[in-house]
This record gives structure tokens, sequence and C-alpha cells, in this order.
């Protein structure tokens, strides 16, 4: 989950670049919209296999 939050970041940032002369603003900012919540998703995902893994390793 967390390399798939990074690969829509790095996608909508990609199509972003490319596209950001052609495209209607509405559009601009939806996908800025979706790469803010991939990057939340992904921070998320971090800390919740962070906490796993924390709780994994203190267990006995």
């Amino acid at each position: 989950m967390f390399f798939t939050a990074i690969a829509m970041i790095l996608g909508l940032l990609g199509w972003a670049a490319n596209n950001y002369r052609s495209t209607d603003a509405v559009v601009l900012f939806l996908a800025t919209t979706g790469l803010i919540g991939a990057a939340g998703f992904g921070v998320w995902n971090y800390k919740k296999v962070k906490q796993l893994l924390e709780k994994l390793e203190n267990a006995e």
C-alpha cells in the first residue's frame, strides 16, 4: 500500500507537469488534491507499518 501511494504521487505529479498548460484549472486542482491525499495516505501507511513493527519487536 505504501508503494502504491508513492506510485500515485509520482503519476499525478508527472501528469500535472506535462499537462499544466493545456488542462483546465479545475482538473489541476483535483490532481493537486489527489496528490495531497495520496501523500497523506502514504504517511498514514508508513506510521501504521512502523507501529506494527514496534509492536512485533516488543512481543515476547
